[in-house]
């Protein structure tokens, strides 16, 4: 099933982003982590759809997309839609769902535009007031980059005593005190005492997840705990 929307506004968010906030369509459910395939009447053809995290959460009004600007046909016809341009949704789809068995902590582990399907669950636990701890840790190259990362903290001060918490890894943090260099299993094991007891979820690219998942294994995760969403860029 397809939905029929609006480009309610578009704004350029830190350093190469936009954020794209659309009309929720009518009867348009969705569960936080789910993702839909975005298309543009204004592009026919295969080049005029691509896949998106959503980034809102199902409580939201509106729905909220992002992605790095491009040269290729699909991020330049979007990069200049005017409001109310008319778009495209397939039904919301995936698997990568916060479980409930989580060993008292879900742990959130974004690369880059990886953030997305977590500003969705995180909102939904905040918006529900669902109780659950999380533990996010962000990578990325710098704050200009790390899209949202202004918004999550201001939330997790909000939500301070109340279960998020949210640890920075950027490759040039530029005095935010952010924890400098690469996201490493060690980053992990210096902030969880005991690997073995919470859920992981995992949101990047496809060398991060990999990479991320070995490492995890190697430091006595359960593999049984460990979820992953590839982010590809395109």
């Amino acid at each position: 099933m397809a939905y029929s929307a609006k480009l309610n506004r578009r704004t350029a968010v830190g350093e190469g982003t936009m954020v794209l906030v659309v009309q929720k369509p009518e009867n348009f459910r969705f569960r936080a982590g789910q993702y839909a395939d975005l298309s543009l009447p204004a592009l026919p053809g295969p080049e005029g759809s691509r896949t998106f995290s959503l980034a809102s959460s199902p409580g939201d009004p509106e729905l909220v997309f992002a992605t790095r600007a491009g040269s290729s046909s699909f991020k330049r016809v979007l990069a200049a839609l005017p409001p109310d341009s008319e778009l495209s949704l397939t039904e919301p789809m995936g698997s990568f769902l916060l479980r409930p068995d989580d060993g008292g902590v879900s742990v959130l582990i974004a690369g880059g535009m990886g953030i997305t399907p977590f500003r969705s669950m995180i909102r939904d636990a905040e918006q529900s007031g669902s109780g659950r701890k999380l533990l996010l840790f962000y990578a990325d190259e710098n704050p200009r980059r790390a899209v949202f990362l202004r918004e999550l903290q201001e939330l997790a001060q909000e939500f301070a005593g109340k279960g998020l918490r949210i640890v920075p890894v950027l490759a040039d943090p530029e005095g935010t005190g952010a924890e400098p260099g690469r996201l490493s299993g060690e980053t992990l094991r210096r902030h969880i005492p005991d690997l073995k007891a919470p859920s992981f979820y995992l949101a990047g690219s496809p060398e991060m997840v990999l990479d991320l998942r070995q490492e995890l294994s190697r430091l006595g995760a359960d593999d049984d705990r460990v979820f992953s969403e590839e982010i590809s860029a395109y």
